[in-house]
């Protein structure tokens, strides 16, 4: 079985999208103590969040995922769920999209 590569590797992205809910979860604390620095780590969090957004945008438009269109559209609708359902289901998406082409040229 053929495996599917990020140009980063997916722990890496992993850890990414989990910095970001790390950082939005201080920066909500921080927000309920009045904390000084919550504005640095909203932004941190929004940097990092847009970061991992344009690299799985980046890698559906690519990879040519099953239901391509579904995961973009829910990318711009909820983009923290989608962009964790798609790290989970990824290889699974792209496999049954390959399949679909195939099935599609063999029936030419």
């Amino acid at each position: 079985m053929e495996s599917f590569h990020f140009k980063i590797s997916n722990k890496t992205i992993w850890a990414i999208v989990a910095s970001i809910f790390v950082l939005t979860g201080l920066a909500a604390i921080a927000t309920l103590q009045h904390w000084e620095f919550v504005h640095i780590l909203f932004t941190a969090a929004i940097i990092i969040f847009f970061l991992t957004w344009i690299i799985i945008f980046g890698d559906m438009l690519t990879q040519k995922p099953y239901n391509q269109t579904f995961w973009i559209m829910s990318m711009f609708i909820l983009a923290p769920l989608t962009m964790i359902f798609y790290l989970f289901q990824r290889n699974k998406l792209i496999r049954l999209a390959q399949k679909q082409a195939k099935s599609r040229s063999n029936y030419k």
